[in-house]
């Protein structure tokens, strides 16, 4: 077979072709990945300044997470000593009905003591 003699325009125009197709490739891939730069070879700035942002980003959500942790239990703290306070104000307040009736009962002790020391002698 022949070989084929190309003219410089017609090579130009082939080479032109070829790096509009691999420019429409590349923007294809970034259209389907989401992605401005799919790696370092097409920019590396854009592709390391990204990655750094992607880095922080995860960081701070890794101490977001710590933290909405640590309201959790902070609320969950909260609300157990607010119910250690109303079980304290409970147990004072049966102690003071206990001492009361107690108080009650000795009055009543007393008296009966009285009443009984009393009949002795009448």
């Amino acid at each position: 077979m022949a070989d084929m003699v190309l003219t410089s325009t017609v090579r130009a125009n082939l080479l032109a072709l070829q790096d509009t197709a691999s420019l429409l490739n590349r923007t294809q891939r970034r259209l389907s990945t989401g992605l401005a730069v799919s790696g370092a070879s097409d920019d590396p700035l854009k592709f390391f300044s990204a990655k750094t942002l992607l880095d922080r980003s995860a960081d701070l959500a890794a101490r977001k997470d710590g933290i909405d942790q640590g309201v959790n239990t902070l609320r969950e703290g909260g609300d157990k000593l607010r119910l250690a306070d109303i079980n304290e104000e409970g147990a004072n307040l049966l102690a003071l009905q206990t001492r009361q009736q107690l108080g009650i009962q000795a009055l009543s002790f007393a008296g009966q003591a009285e009443q009984s020391i009393l009949a002795l002698f009448s």
